[in-house]
């Protein structure tokens, strides 16, 4: 997604259901690449990605609130919080949002995620 940008919107319908189904999964590389996938999809994909918005939310809350998640993962996890609000806030808690993000700084592992999370 990130390589084609918005090139790859009308793809989100058909590839969002997997990413969401990955974030969950039991390996925390699925979870930590599912949640970079979809932060980045919710970043290029505009208005394909609008009803995904509270799936995605809830998937990485679980994520971000998990004391046991992967440092990795939550660092995604983050990335993917900060490129949703960045790409379109208005269908986010933006208070309750940026609560959560600040409360899982500062990033552990994945720097990668900085430009997003920090940015």
């Amino acid at each position: 997604f990130k390589a084609l940008g918005p090139a790859c919107s009308p793809l989100i319908p058909s590839v969002m259901p997997f990413l969401l189904q990955e974030m969950k999964a039991h390996d925390s590389n699925n979870r930590r690449n599912a949640a970079f996938c979809a932060g980045v999809a919710c970043h290029v994909g505009g208005a394909y990605t609008a009803s995904f918005y509270e799936p995605i939310l809830s998937h990485l809350h679980t994520m971000l609130a998990n004391p046991g998640e992967d440092a990795s993962a939550k660092d995604n996890a983050a990335g993917a919080l900060a490129r949703m609000l960045a790409a379109n806030a208005a269908p986010l808690p933006v208070s309750e949002a940026l609560q959560v993000l600040l409360g899982v700084l500062p990033l552990r592992e994945d720097m990668e995620e900085a430009d997003a999370v920090y940015t």
